[in-house]
Order: C-alpha cells, then sequence, then structure tokens
C-alpha cells in the first residue's frame, strides 16, 4: 500500500472521528452552559422579571438534563454492528487497492451501512429492552 491510498483513507475517516468527538463534547457542554447560566442568574436583581424568566429556563433545562441521563441511553449491539461493518470496509477497501474491480462498490456499501449504524446507534434516546427506539 502506498501513502498516496493511506492518506486518502486517512482522509476519508476524520469526518467521522470528528462526529464522534462532537457528539461527545455536545453532552458536556450542555452541562456547562447550565452551571454557566446559574452564575448568570446569581448576578441579577432580585425582583428582575427577566430573573424570573431565567430560573424558569433553567428549571425547564436542569429537568431535561436529569431525565435524559436516566432514561436515554445508546444501543451497544447497534455500535458494535457498525464498527464491524466499517472494519469489513477496511478490509474490501485494502484488498481494493491491491487489486480492481467490483470491489470498491463492496467497500463503499458497506462502508455508508457502519457510518448509517454508527450514527444512529451513538445517538441516546429512549430504548426497549431490546435496544429499538421507542417513540
Amino acid at each position: 500500500m502506498d501513502f498516496d491510498m493511506l492518506s486518502k483513507i486517512a482522509l476519508a475517516a476524520l469526518p467521522v472521528i470528528g462526529g464522534g468527538l462532537q457528539l461527545v463534547r455536545s453532552q458536556r457542554g450542555a452541562r456547562k452552559q447550565l452551571k454557566e447560566d446559574l452564575e448568570l442568574l446569581a448576578m441579577m436583581p432580585e425582583g428582575s422579571d427577566v430573573r424570573a424568566t431565567m430560573l424558569e429556563h433553567l428549571n425547564d433545562q436542569a429537568r431535561q438534563l436529569a431525565t435524559s441521563d436516566d432514561e436515554l441511553r445508546r444501543d451497544p449491539f447497534g455500535i458494535g454492528l457498525a464498527i464491524v461493518f466499517l472494519g469489513a470496509a477496511v478490509g474490501t477497501g485494502i484488498f481494493a487497492v491491491t487489486s480492481s474491480g467490483w470491489w470498491w462498490i463492496a467497500t463503499f456499501l458497506l462502508a455508508a451501512l457502519g457510518m448509517g449504524g454508527l450514527g444512529s446507534s451513538l445517538q441516546k434516546k429512549a430504548r426497549d429492552a431490546k435496544g429499538r427506539v421507542i417513540g
């Protein structure tokens, strides 16, 4: 395998890695935003209309954050299956480099299935015991 093909594979993997990191960061961001908003609330005058609105908003955000952590979860089987598909895509991609023909089609299909499955399985949603989305 030459450097050119390795650079193309690495370049194709960057959006997937970036999306995963953004997903992790967004969960931490909600708590950080709530903390910053609480600090703003503490600085507002006591009888202000804006303070009452801000307090109501913060109560809603805290309630949503508390329930989302308890009720929402990811699909571990779907994540594992998506990783298998992505691994198979890498394997067929390497094979497609050394040979030619229809292996690129198989690589593309496996990669599309893996990325789609990973995207849907990583999202925190209300799920039943089998991992299917409720509602």
